[in-house]
């Protein structure tokens, strides 16, 4: 009986260690699965939250702009322009505002008719300027914008916003590599 004990108990004792093997390997999947199911949380809670901040800007700009008429396209346009005196072309603007050729095109003669810019040639490549009401209308929107960057950052320390800013030109930059790559493999 004594043998018996002695051997059931090595018995045991080699089951154990194995159901700590297997208890350790467990762990170790259990712990990847978590730390895949927590990056696809940050992968999920990244995405939305930049769609968020996304639909959020559009809305708040076409809140803003529908007192004077205009659509968010025509904020950009006029808020670049303004930042640019001596003007922008077409396929500038198109690159500083995102936007496509066409709505850019519809903006710039949108404005013009406005009184808002004025183009010497109006083609793609022709300098687009803002008119003195233009010039006016742009520092209304440098003042609305700079209120609604301060309303929405007054949480953040001068250190945080610093450290938030470069973070996300990090992240942008990271994203156009990552982008680029994609481009370059699918080609």
């Amino acid at each position: 009986m004594f043998s018996y004990q002695r051997e059931h108990f090595s018995f045991i004792g080699v089951k154990l260690l194995t159901n700590q093997q297997i208890h350790n390997t467990i762990q170790l999947h259990i712990n990847s699965a978590a730390g895949e199911a927590a990056l696809e949380k940050v992968f999920e809670n990244f995405t939305v939250a930049i769609m968020k901040l996304d639909k959020l800007v559009k809305r708040i700009k076409m809140l803003e702009m529908k007192k004077y008429g205009l659509k968010s396209v025509h904020a950009m346009c006029i808020y670049y322009l303004g930042e640019h005196p001596s003007g922008l072309t077409a396929g500038e603007l198109v690159r500083l505002t995102l936007e496509d050729k066409a709505a850019i095109s519809r903006a710039v003669k949108e404005l013009s008719e406005c009184g808002l810019v004025t183009c010497s040639q109006c083609g793609y490549n022709a300098p687009i300027t803002l008119t003195e009401r233009g010039r006016e209308m742009a520092s209304e929107f440098f003042a609305l914008a700079e209120g609604a960057v301060r309303e929405v950052g007054a949480d953040f320390t001068e250190e945080e916003r610093a450290a938030f800013y470069r973070s996300l030109g990090d992240i942008t930059e990271n994203l156009e590599n990552y982008y680029a790559k994609l481009v370059g493999a699918a080609e």
